[in-house]
């Protein structure tokens, strides 16, 4: 008995021991050869080869330093360490070498600069007591936590826990990319590892391009504007585009933006690499001769328009629009209609309301189904540029139409991007909100899903015929009747080279207020712009973005059924499963003990024959 016992503790010694050697062996292995899997479905933590090849564009030293606490919040000390883990792989993806990263712990800075002031004979009582009243520094401390500030590294706040209670605990977590003698990017706030290759690409792309891209912005209908105050020393309000803030705030930090009015004094640049067109109404034949020509000779594009346009305030004026691009769209094989939007499934404006007890200013958020959404299985998951994007909101949007044979004719792909709810319809156009766009109409045959974006590839044909007349510009207003030219220019022959065009049917999409309401236009925006205008491996990384899988719509039978399968079906399952378990275990034990009595039974004769004997 003790040499088996022996033999047992014997062989679990050198298991363990042998486990342990493992453990050890796996570990210098994996630090030696740095290999990891990544079992995410888009490779969420793994450097894209596109951010490869914005790594490989680096010409000089570039220095990421991460500002991050050693003792971090709860729930941020994961964040510390994968974020380390990923920047370590993020310079070694780089085969120029011209990647480093320091971490740098914000505290021992602080400590230092405090050890500093200490050895020159400063004691923090030497500053101005009515410092902290003037938001100036009362510790020595504090003006390094100050400096740090202005250099875009704030202290930061979060929740811990400590001693069975939360606290709010002080940390640091920013990023600094440092590149040349350029200005540094700062990320402030780096809090998650969502869409943080996008965001370090991004600038490290923006850091490294002496130049930026060029677009060309054309705006149909340049008299809508809206009156703000820009310059507070002005004597009264100013007009400003509906665009502005999408051309300024959005696309100028990253693009060198040039609007242009398609007249003969203000062409599209030719070093333009994408062309915005905004709201275009009225177009005239000249100047959607220079847009298919810019299309025509592979670059790309970006078309919102729509046959009406509203304003997202109180008073929801609707402007009827004539984009004039029916013949250019119907080349391609694509129609737009005249016709307005409306659905159950819409986005919210802010109306100002003052019906309460005190006659006070009170804001509300109302649905307006005249502002349709495309969400869930309305965004096409396999498209890089809808494929992060939770919901798109088209506020006054025409439907896009497609006819396969036009597509044929013409040799171009599409991918439709977007499609409003099932629960949406068609309504005429009115000067204002009536109530047919607002209420869902009874007959359920005019309900269903509408096309509201799409991208189109391809080798563009025109509209124009080389050797017919050139289009004219059309003429200024004068006193006088103007003569007609004396030459006139004929059409050249276009060879044409493949690009891309995304249709957006709304022409409100990028507008100011649609901006401020629908923040996730911007996301869907940006993706298109970067990825026509920077060969599509900013987009593509951005698609990396961890986000829901959307769920395709589904009915309300099915929705019930998935409830009471959940209350029901399940705890029935259980029950049925520990039944089966029962039943199991009790006619295992009854077959064992008919086999014990059936045994006894048969031993029985001989024991009595040896008793007998």
């Amino acid at each position: 008995m003790k040499t088996k016992r022996g033999a047992f503790y014997q062989s679990s010694a050198i298991s363990l021991l042998v486990l342990i050697a493992l453990v050890v062996i796996a570990n210098l292995l994996a630090n030696r050869f740095d290999v990891r899997l990544d079992l995410t479905r888009d490779q969420i933590h793994t450097v894209s080869p596109e951010t490869e090849r914005i790594l490989d564009r680096l010409e000089e030293r570039l220095t990421i330093q991460y500002y991050v606490s050693e003792e971090m919040p709860a729930g941020l000390q994961n964040t510390r360490r994968d974020t380390i883990d990923y920047l370590q792989e993020f310079v070694s993806s780089a085969d120029s070498g011209l990647v480093s990263l320091e971490v740098i712990d914000p505290y021992q800075l602080i400590d230092a600069y405090v050890k500093e002031k200490e050895e020159e004979g400063q004691k923090p009582e030497d500053l101005t007591p009515s410092n902290p009243f003037l938001a100036q520094p009362s510790t020595p401390a504090d003006e390094k936590k100050q400096e740090l500030a202005r250099e875009g590294i704030p202290e930061l706040q979060g929740r811990s826990f400590k001693d069975d209670r939360f606290e709010i605990a002080p940390f640091y977590s920013a990023i600094v990319l440092k590149y040349l003698d350029r200005e540094d990017e700062v990320m402030p706030q780096h809090v998650s590892l969502v869409g943080f290759e996008y965001e370090l690409a991004s600038r490290i792309l923006k850091l490294s391009t002496s130049k930026k891209a060029k677009i060309a912005f054309f705006h149909g209908r340049p008299e809508d504007v809206i009156q703000v105050q820009q310059d507070p020393r002005a004597p009264g309000p100013q007009s400003m585009s509906r665009f502005q803030p999408f051309l300024v705030q959005v696309l100028g930090d990253r693009f060198d933006i040039v609007e242009v009015s398609l007249s003969e004094s203000s062409m599209i640049p030719e070093d333009a690499g994408l062309l915005i067109v905004a709201e275009p109404n009225g177009t005239s034949d000249r100047q959607r001769y220079e847009i298919e020509r810019f299309i025509a000779s592979g670059r790309p594009a970006i078309l919102m328009l729509s046959t009406s346009t509203g304003a997202l305030d109180a008073q929801l004026a609707i402007t009827p629009l004539q984009p004039g691009l029916d013949q250019t769209l119907a080349t391609w094989g694509v129609s737009i209609g005249s016709q307005m939007i409306s659905s159950v499934d819409c986005g919210n404006i802010e109306i100002v309301s003052r019906d309460n007890a005190f006659g006070l200013p009170v804001r509300q958020r109302t649905p307006l189904p005249t502002c349709p959404v495309a969400r869930g299985s309305g965004l096409n998951p396999d498209s890089p540029l809808t494929r992060s994007a939770q919901v798109l909101v088209f506020p006054f949007s025409s439907p896009l139409s497609t006819d396969a044979q036009g597509l044929e004719e013409a040799g171009l792909e599409l991918v439709e991007l977007a499609r409003t709810s099932d629960g949406s319809w068609l309504n005429t156009w009115q000067p204002n909100v009536s109530r047919e766009m607002v209420i869902e109409p009874d007959d359920p045959g005019l309900l269903g899903s509408r096309l509201v974006a799409l991208m189109l590839s391809g080798t563009f044909p025109t509209s124009f015929v080389a050797g017919d007349p050139l289009p004219q510009w059309p003429a200024a207003p004068a006193d006088g009747e103007s003569e007609p030219p004396a030459n006139v220019s004929v059409i050249p022959p276009l060879e044409g080279s493949e690009t891309q065009v995304v249709i957006v049917g709304c022409a409100d999409f990028a507008k100011v207020q649609s901006l401020q309401l629908y923040q996730q236009n911007i996301s869907f925006l940006l993706a298109s712009v970067e990825a026509l205008a920077l060969g599509g491996d900013l987009v593509k990384i951005r698609a990396k973005n961890q986000a829901a899988a959307p769920l395709r719509s589904t009915k309300k039978w099915e929705r019930s059924l998935v409830t009471y399968g959940n209350l029901l079906l399940l705890p029935l399952l259980v029950v049925l499963a520990g039944l089966g378990l029962f039943l199991g275990r009790r006619s295992s034990a009854q077959r064992l003990e008919e086999e014990y009595l059936a045994a006894a039974k048969s031993r029985q004769p001989v024991v009595e024959e040896e008793e007998a004997s």
